[in-house]
């Protein structure tokens, strides 16, 4: 984990606050700069020290979500935001986390992706200050197009709209305009419905049955133990599946719960929160199940684990030949 600031109070932080004399291009200039006099101050252990301005992502260094990529990057194809907009976005964002102490940054961060493709597109500037009603209206047709579930992009177009009174607030804009997203919220259906749909994504009773026989018999091929190990880990602390190649050799914890009975914890990297978090197992009757996992795992992993110290330790020198993790399943 990177050191944290010794960050001030939030009464210490001045807010940002329009002159009547300056243009909105002026109180635009004006706000990034009060944003990155303030980023510094942080928030006590959630904002670290590693933070820099210029980063392409704030979130492991505890903004966590503000990645400043456009809409439709992904992983394999990788799309940033452009300048001037990275800048603009980058104070508003501090503005919410650092100066209203907001954890939710997700929604927020979305909305400007898609303000910032509709603006390209209805002005082909990024100048932020010719926002207009026009540009929020395109702004949510590209989040309906991108968000296809659900109210996901109801819900960004509610934080677009926090996102345009807080810059008619602070004197951002070239034209004074009132705007609330045209996205309706999604019926949920009547409780009959939701029932149904809910039972849809559970798996079938067989299927889980099926598996506890499994993890339970005499198992000796490696790959039938990491498949039903992965799969009982999960049952017992419902997480990511990518998440699993991160637990360490000691992930047990034991903690009291409210009545004072001993209950058994995970230690676990949360991708999400960057973190390293402490999961509750679900109930008490399975973590005889998580025990077993640590017994069937161990022994096929002791190997792998000395490999990759010897790497750490060696890290200049070429590896010995290894027998093949494979073998032997």
């Amino acid at each position: 984990m990177t050191e944290a600031f010794d960050s001030e109070p939030p009464n210490n932080i001045v807010d940002f606050k329009p002159k009547s004399q300056l243009d909105p291009e002026a109180h635009l200039v004006a706000f990034i700069e009060w944003a990155k006099n303030t980023l510094p101050k942080g928030i006590p252990n959630r904002v670290n020290a590693s933070i820099r301005w210029e980063d392409g992502s704030w979130h492991s260094h505890g903004l966590l979500g503000c990645s400043f990529t456009a809409l439709g990057s992904t992983f394999s194809a990788r799309k940033t935001m452009q300048a001037p907009f990275t800048e603009f976005t980058k104070a508003i964002l501090v503005y919410r986390r650092v100066y209203l102490q907001k954890k939710g940054m997700s929604d927020w961060m979305n909305a400007l992706r898609g303000l910032e493709v509709a603006l390209f597109e209805l002005t082909g500037t990024l100048d932020v200050t010719r926002v207009s009603a026009a540009v929020c209206n395109n702004a949510c047709e590209h989040m309906k197009r991108h968000w296809t579930k659900g109210n996901t992009a109801y819900l960004y177009s509610k934080s677009l709209e926090a996102i345009i009174a807080l810059m008619l607030a602070k004197k951002l804009l070239k034209s004074d305009f009132r705007w609330t997203s045209p996205l309706k919220q999604s019926q949920r259906g009547t409780l009959k419905q939701q029932r149904e749909d809910r039972e849809k994504k559970l798996p079938n009773p067989e299927a889980i049955r099926a598996l506890g026989e499994v993890f339970t018999n005499e198992l000796t091929s490696r790959l039938d133990i990491v498949v039903t190990s992965a799969c009982a880990l999960l049952l017992s602390a419902p997480s990511r599946v990518g998440e699993l190649a991160d637990i360490p050799l000691d992930f047990l914890l034991f903690k009291e719960d409210a009545q004072g009975n001993r209950r058994m914890f995970l230690r676990w990297y949360a991708e999400k929160m960057n973190q390293v978090t402490a999961k509750p197992v679900v109930i008490p009757e399975m973590e005889p199940v998580v025990e077993r996992v640590i017994t069937l795992l161990k022994p096929i992993t002791d190997e792998a684990r000395a490999y990759a110290a010897w790497l750490e330790d060696h890290p200049d020198e070429f590896p010995p030949p290894r027998r093949s993790a494979t073998q032997g399943s």
